[in-house]
């Protein structure tokens, strides 16, 4: 299974019903066939949970951008020239 999509990862995973046997939505079958029983969808897939994580995260970055220290920048090696 191509699942980079979702993992970043390049190598192929491989899937047996007796060990790893999830498939996520969007995964590439490269080799063999098999059967699927669909258990979540939408919000509720792991597509969803990390859609909705990443929704948080960029929520409370937003809110960290309205502090006292908006507008200020971090202070960075690049900044020094050191």
């Amino acid at each position: 299974m191509d699942e980079s999509h979702l993992t970043g990862e390049a190598d192929a995973v491989g899937k047996r019903p007796d060990r790893a046997p999830l498939v996520f939505s969007g995964s590439k079958v490269l080799e063999g066939g098999g059967r699927a029983l669909v258990t979540a969808v939408g919000a509720n897939s792991q597509q969803g949970l990390i859609s909705g994580m990443v929704a948080t995260a960029q929520e409370q970055g937003d809110s960290l951008r309205r502090g006292p220290w908006a507008g200020k920048h971090p202070v960075t090696q690049d900044s020094l020239d050191l």
